[in-house]
C-alpha cells in the first residue's frame, strides 16, 4: 500500500478504487519534475475506508476553508504521444519503493489481480491498466500518476479544488469549505452543475470503472435522502439553464438584458451556495456578475471582482496566475479606468469555457 513517513498515516490492506483520468486547470510554463513530495498536512490525513468507493482519504482534525492540504509532485510522468511501450519501460525503471507505489494504486475491477510473473504479457497489461485509470492532465500536454491524490475518490459536493504550480507539474490541492474531523477528502471528476442523471451519464464516459456514483449528493440509501436528491436535482437543472443562458451575455446587449442577467446571476448565485459549490463554480459565478456590472461603468463591477477574488484564493492560492490576472482585473476596476468595461466583458466571454459557464 501507500508508504509514507508520516506515523499518523493508517495503511488499509484493501483493493482500492479510484479512477483520475480527469483535466485540471494549470499553467502552460516550462520546468517539469518527476519525483514525489510530502502533504503540508500529511499529519492531518489518513486513509480509510470509503463506503461503496475503497480506500478514501480521510482528515484527522478539523482543516478550515481555503486550506492547502495537498502538494504532490508526480510519481511518474510521460507525454500524450508516448506509446505503450514507452510508458511500460518507464514504469519498470521506477525505484523499488517507488514501484510499490505504483503498484498499490487502483486498476479496473475486471482486471485480475498481480500476475505472480514480472516479465509475463499479463504482468504488462496489469501495470499498464494501472496507468490508464490513475493519470492525470499536466501541463505541457503531459499526464503524470500522482501517488496520493489518486487515492482522492469523487463527490458531486466536493470539498476540494486542484490546481498545478506555474512552472511546473506539481499539483495542488485546497479547501472550498471548511471540512470536519472524519470527514473524507473529495474532488469532482465533471461538471457538476447538472442533474444526477446527466452527471452519471457523464462520469460512466469519463470513470466506466467507477459504477454508480453514491456521494452523499446521490446517495439513495434512506426516504429523507431520496427526497434531498430531488430537491437537489431540480437545483441543478436550474443553475445549468442558466449558465447556458449568462452565457450568451454580450457588450452589446441593452440595459434592459443586462438587468435580466443580473438575475439570473442572483439566482445562480443563491442556487451554488444551496448545493454548497462555492468553489470554482462560484468563482465563474462572480467573474460574469462583474462583467455585466461592468456595462454601466467599472466602478459598478468592483464587488463582484471581490467576491471573485475570494473564491480564487480559497481554491488555488495567490500564487496561482489566474489569481493575479484578477488582481490585475480588480485594479483597472478601481482605478476606474471607462475602457476596462468593454475589455473585460470581452475577456469574461472568452473564458466562459475555461471558467465552466
Amino acid at each position: 500500500m501507500l508508504q509514507t513517513k508520516s506515523p499518523k498515516m493508517k495503511l488499509v490492506e484493501v483493493r482500492p478504487f479510484c479512477c483520475c483520468n480527469i483535466t485540471f486547470i494549470y499553467s502552460h510554463e516550462p520546468g517539469i519534475p518527476s519525483s514525489t513530495e510530502e502533504s503540508p498536512l500529511v499529519g492531518s490525513l489518513e486513509q480509510g475506508i470509503s463506503r461503496g468507493r475503497g480506500i478514501g482519504l480521510f482528515v484527522i482534525k478539523a482543516i478550515a476553508r481555503g486550506e492547502l492540504v495537498l502538494v504532490e509532485k508526480p510519481l511518474l510522468l510521460a507525454s500524450y504521444t508516448q506509446t505503450r511501450e514507452k510508458i511500460l519501460k518507464s514504469v519498470k525503471r521506477l525505484p523499488p519503493h517507488k514501484m510499490e507505489q505504483y503498484t498499490s494504486l487502483s486498476y479496473p475491477r475486471h482486471s485480475p489481480r498481480r500476475p505472480s510473473q514480472s516479465t509475463s504479457d499479463a504482468y504488462d497489461d496489469y501495470l499498464y491498466s494501472i496507468w490508464s485509470i490513475n493519470t492525470f492532465s499536466c501541463p505541457l500536454n503531459k499526464r503524470g500518476v500522482y501517488t496520493t491524490a489518486s487515492r482522492i475518490n469523487h463527490s458531486c459536493t466536493p470539498n476540494l479544488m486542484f490546481s498545478h504550480k506555474s512552472d511546473n507539474a506539481t499539483m495542488l490541492a485546497h479547501t472550498v469549505r471548511d471540512i470536519a474531523a472524519g470527514e473524507e477528502l473529495t474532488w469532482s471528476y465533471i461538471d457538476v452543475c447538472q442533474p444526477s442523471e446527466a452527471r452519471q451519464d457523464r462520469l460512466n464516459r469519463v470513470c466506466p470503472d467507477m459504477g454508480v456514483c453514491i456521494c452523499d449528493t446521490c446517495a439513495e440509501d434512506t426516504l429523507v435522502s431520496v427526497y434531498r436528491k430531488h430537491q437537489s436535482d431540480m437545483r441543478r437543472a436550474r443553475m445549468f439553464d442558466l449558465r447556458i443562458l449568462l452565457s450568451t451575455f454580450r457588450i452589446s446587449d441593452s440595459n434592459k438584458n443586462c438587468e435580466v442577467m443580473l438575475r439570473y446571476g442572483l439566482e445562480l448565485e443563491k442556487l451554488l451556495k444551496a448545493e454548497g459549490l462555492e468553489g470554482m463554480q462560484l468563482a465563474a459565478c462572480y467573474h460574469m456578475m462583474s462583467a455585466i456590472r461592468a456595462r454601466k461603468g467599472p466602478e459598478m463591477a468592483v464587488g463582484y471582482k471581490k467576491r471573485e477574488l475570494e473564491v480564487l484564493e480559497t481554491c488555488f492560492g495567490v500564487s496561482n496566475p489566474r489569481y493575479s490576472r484578477c488582481v490585475s482585473e480588480l485594479g483597472h476596476l478601481e482605478a476606474g479606468r471607462k475602457d476596462h468595461a468593454k475589455s473585460s466583458t470581452d475577456a469574461c466571454v472568452r473564458a466562459d469555457d475555461e471558467l465552466g459557464f
